[in-house]
């Protein structure tokens, strides 16, 4: 229910790969709570961030997801591996700028 934050309760919390991620929309369609938003870009919906306000953790969306872009850890593990995640792509990022950076030397 959208006026009633219910995913405070959950146990297990789905980590979302983007870079794994091929839009194809199976999680947002399984999903019981409609806790996944989309985006429309260039036409094509694409998949955003869970809305852990409301997930309740049941690990649908990891279950139908084809490719493995959808894990989920334990509650009192997310918010560790959420930011380790985020640092790595951050280092990821800056590893490839500085490829281009020096391909273009």
């Amino acid at each position: 229910s959208k006026a009633v934050k219910t995913g405070t309760w959950r146990s297990m919390v789905p980590i979302w790969y983007p870079k794994k991620c091929i839009h194809c929309m199976k999680c947002v369609n399984s999903c019981p709570e409609n806790c996944i938003p989309i985006k429309i870009v260039k036409g094509l919906p694409k998949r955003l961030e869970t809305n852990l306000d409301y997930c309740k953790g049941c690990g649908i969306c990891a279950n139908v997801c084809p490719v493995g872009a959808i894990k989920m850890v334990p509650e009192n593990q997310a918010e560790e591996l959420i930011k380790k995640e985020k640092a790595k792509s951050i280092t990821t990022m800056k590893k490839e700028l500085t490829k281009e950076l020096l391909k273009k030397k």
